[in-house]
């Protein structure tokens, strides 16, 4: 299998995005719509819900991210950026990875933002465009 160029993995990851913050907003519009339709509220209640928003502002975007790319992955291997960009997450057998490799992906990537995203920066130098976390889950991008 030919692995994906850099220009396409990196495509279907800022489409990706796209699709994520359409649906984080839904789900924050829908949040903030049902939160706000009580008003007015008491102090108490107003502190519970800023609490409640802040921690769903925190925590939403990567908890949204990893589920996204987890079930994505695990149900075919690829997600809609990479149907757009004609490339697919495979395990070691060649097929789409396990629903446990791909949530071990997941977390890679979540995690190779920490460093000054330095677990992407693999891909440039590894003969097979290879970062990190897919040497983590024993996955590739592969062109479809």
């Amino acid at each position: 299998m030919i692995p994906a160029p850099i220009w396409r993995r990196l495509a279907a990851w800022f489409l990706d995005l796209l699709v994520l913050h359409l649906l984080g907003g839904a789900i924050l519009a829908a949040v903030l719509m049902t939160a706000f339709s009580r008003l007015p509220l008491g102090i108490m209640e107003l502190f519970g819900l800023l609490a409640g928003l802040l921690f769903l502002l925190l925590l939403m975007p990567p908890l949204l991210a990893l589920l996204y790319f987890t079930l994505w992955h695990s149900c075919g291997g690829q997600t809609v950026g990479k149907m757009a960009l004609g490339i697919m997450v495979v395990g070691p057998d060649q097929t789409p990875p396990s629903p446990g490799l791909a949530l071990l992906r997941g977390i890679g990537q979540l995690l190779a933002l920490l460093p000054l995203a330095a677990g992407f920066l693999w891909a440039f130098t590894n003969p097979e465009r290879r970062t990190w976390y897919d040497h983590l889950a024993l996955t590739r991008v592969v062109r479809v």
